[in-house]
C-alpha cells in the first residue's frame, strides 16, 4: 500500500482512510442496522471485510484497494466521467472485487446488500457467491437489466436509463494485467518487470492477487509464491534478473 499512499497522495486531492470492523460496525448500526446481525453471523473475515467496502462506497464512494494493490500512478484521468469503475476479471466470474470506484450514494448497492440477504444460507464456504466478485457482478447485471454474453464477461460499457455510467476495464489494463489464477501470467509480468521489459502505459495499478485471506500457512496461496519472492525479495529479484536475462539470451531470434 505505500506505492499507493504515495500516487493518490493529498496532493491530487487524495485522502486515505484505513476502516476497522469496529468502525464499520457504527457505521451499519446507523445506516443499515437491519444487517448488523448477518454481519457479525458471517464465519468468515473476508466476508465481512466485503461487507465493510461496499458499505464504505455506498456511503462515501471514493476508490477501494485490496492491500496487495501496487500503484504505479494517480488515476484520476481513468476515473473521470463515470460513476462506477470496476476491473474485468476471468470469464463467469466476469468482475474483479479488489478494485472498485464509484461515487457515493450510488444506488446500485442496494442490490449488493440484497443479494447478500438471499444468499445467506447459501454454502458460506463459498465467498466469492456470498459476498465477494459475483456479488458485485450480480448487482452491476441487476441493476442495468442486462445479462452476460456468450463470453461470460460483461461489456466495457453500460448505460442506465438513469444517465449513471459504469465503466469495466478489460482484464489486460487499468490494474490488472492478469487475472487471478493466471499464475503463468503473473510470473511472466514480474519478471518482465524485473528485466525493465514491461510495458505499463495501459496500467495505472498491479492486483498481485496473493490471497492471504485464504488462510495459507504462510499466507501466501502457492501459486503465487515465485512472484512474491520477486516483489518482495531483493536477493530473489537479482536472481530472476540473472534468470530472466539468460532465458532471453538463449531465446531464438
Amino acid at each position: 500500500m505505500d506505492t499507493c499512499r504515495e500516487q493518490l497522495s493529498p496532493r491530487f486531492g487524495w485522502e486515505h482512510r484505513l476502516w476497522n470492523l469496529t468502525q464499520v460496525e457504527a457505521l451499519l448500526e446507523e445506516h443499515r442496522p437491519e444487517f448488523v446481525p448477518m454481519f457479525k453471523g458471517f464465519p468468515k473475515l473476508v466476508q465481512r471485510i466485503d461487507v465493510a467496502k461496499y458499505l464504505v462506497l455506498e456511503i462515501f464512494g471514493g476508490l477501494y484497494l485490496d492491500t496487495d494493490v501496487e500503484c504505479f500512478r494517480e488515476p484520476s484521468d481513468t476515473l473521470d466521467g463515470f460513476d462506477m469503475i470496476v476491473q474485468e476479471d476471468y470469464p463467469g466470474a466476469a468482475v474483479n472485487s479488489g478494485v472498485i470506484a464509484c461515487k457515493a450514494k450510488h444506488p446500485v448497492w442496494q442490490h449488493a446488500f440484497d443479494l447478500m440477504v438471499e444468499r445467506k444460507d447459501h454454502d458460506p464456504k463459498d465467498t466469492g457467491h456470498s459476498t465477494g466478485p459475483q456479488i458485485v457482478r450480480d448487482m452491476l447485471l441487476r441493476w442495468h437489466n442486462v445479462t452476460l454474453g456468450k463470453s461470460g464477461l460483461l461489456p466495457p460499457l453500460l448505460r442506465h436509463p438513469s444517465g449513471r455510467i459504469t465503466r469495466i476495464y478489460k482484464l489486460g489494463s487499468w490494474c490488472t494485467p492478469c487475472g487471478y489464477a493466471d499464475n503463468d501470467c503473473h510470473e511472466n509480468f514480474m519478471l518482465q518487470r524485473v528485466v525493465g521489459s514491461v510495458n505499463l502505459t495501459n496500467f495505472v495499478a498491479y492486483h498481485r492477487f496473493t490471497a492471504t485471506w485464504l488462510g495459507y500457512r504462510d499466507g501466501v496461496r502457492p501459486q503465487a509464491k515465485d512472484t512474491v519472492r520477486a516483489m518482495f525479495c531483493k536477493d530473489c529479484t537479482e536472481e530472476l534478473r540473472q534468470c530472466r536475462a539468460q532465458q532471453l539470451a538463449e531465446t531464438p531470434s
